[in-house]
């Protein structure tokens, strides 16, 4: 029975924690890479964005070394989030699996779960003191468009599932 409990808590940890590392993405200030971008497409991207930010020499300086460092701690972070998998899956593997083995790991992916969402607010917040509200705003605003074209990414390019052609440019470029 003891076991049981372990494993719908592994379970709900992995479940809780591969929602984290996913949404990581939509974070304003992690610039990391989505599913399918290459570097030319980010590169792009982020040269759109600080047209439509209007952001001044000063705040692109900024921008810049916060996605470099702000990248550095939330890949160390998933690393060590994947260790824990990887350790976890060989654990679970094991035809007699040790319930405090299972249940140390657990706790450890907890905590880096609780890391990898503190540096996303840090990041949020650090965002938040290099932009003026206005050009947060417009972050914000370009995300959501992000988000709703990695939804439907064919109706954007005039696919199949669009029923009329009239699509914004802008939405071209991602």
């Amino acid at each position: 029975m003891k076991t049981i409990g372990v494993l719908t808590t592994v379970v709900a940890t992995l479940m809780s924690v591969a929602v984290f590392t996913v949404q990581a993405k939509d974070v304003p200030g992690n610039h990391g890479q989505g599913a399918g971008m290459n570097m030319h497409q980010g590169r792009e991207m982020r040269q759109n964005l600080k047209k439509e930010l209007q952001l001044t020499d000063d705040q692109e300086k900024k921008m810049q070394e916060h996605r470099r460092t702000h990248q550095e701690k939330m890949n160390a972070l998933r690393e060590q989030m994947q260790a824990q998998r990887d350790a976890l899956k060989k654990e679970l593997d094991k035809p007699q699996s040790d319930a405090a083995t299972l249940t140390k790991i657990s706790n450890e992916m907890k905590t880096i779960a609780g890391k990898l969402i503190a540096g996303r607010l840090d990041g949020i917040l650090e965002i938040k003191k290099i932009l003026t509200p206005g050009q947060f705003q417009k972050l914000g605003d370009h995300q959501q468009k992000m988000r709703q074209h990695m939804k439907h990414p064919m109706k954007d390019k005039g696919g199949m599932h669009n029923s009329d052609n009239n699509h914004d440019p802008i939405d071209d470029e991602f």
